[in-house]
């Protein structure tokens, strides 16, 4: 078994995409803020963000449904049409979040990498953001490089401290785990996705 990376910090690595996130997109941003704008059209902006100045190929945004009180994926990116599908039709408990997202796990104030090692499938549908099911069994070749089991958690949450939802980074472009720079201007996105949210709730 290989020799795995610290939960305590994210290991740094070099990768090929900027990790300072484009004033323009930080602008679009506060744009949906102070417009209130539709959480669709935020969610995706945010998405395509991440992917392109993070370098990030495969990513979901869960955001809390009040009508039901679970968290569904909302934006999606970097699957394939019947992943999707399969995707869309999740719906998460905060209750089962919070036992998935451990202390131990805590990487940011925010933020949790859940590596492969610590992983369980309790859940049947663990299995849709699977893209190679031999990549399950498959080792991790270094400490630093991400397995096709790994997660990022990046949390939202309402100025009270709520939980409304989760940035989920589920495979970066460069097959690297991500450095704790990235992670901590991915959390900022996060934050700034929180404010738009509720802002739009407000304006609602």
């Amino acid at each position: 078994m290989p020799e795995t990376p610290n939960h305590d910090e994210v290991p740094s690595t070099t990768v090929q995409q900027s990790s300072v996130l484009p004033i323009a997109d930080m602008m679009d941003i506060l744009r949906f803020i102070s417009r209130a704008e539709p959480i669709d059209a935020l969610l995706q902006k945010v998405t395509s963000t991440v992917s392109d100045s993070f370098g990030i190929s495969r990513m979901t945004i869960c955001v809390l449904d009040e009508k039901t009180g679970t968290f569904t994926p909302r934006a999606i990116r970097g699957y394939p049409p019947d992943k999707v599908l399969a995707i869309r039709k999740h719906a998460y408990t905060i209750e089962r979040k919070r036992s998935e997202l451990k202390d131990e796990f805590r990487v940011g104030h925010n933020s949790y990498y859940v590596r492969a090692e610590d992983k369980t499938f309790a859940f049947d549908d663990d299995l849709d953001y699977i893209l190679d099911p031999a990549g399950i069994t498959k080792p991790r070749e270094s400490p630093r490089h991400w397995h096709d089991l790994d997660c990022i958690y990046l949390l939202m949450t309402d100025r009270l401290g709520n939980w409304i939802g989760w940035i989920e980074i589920d495979e970066p472009k460069d097959g690297m785990v991500p450095p704790a720079e990235t992670v901590d201007r991915i959390q900022l996105l996060a934050d700034l996705t929180s404010i738009a949210i509720e802002h739009r709730k407000l304006y609602e």
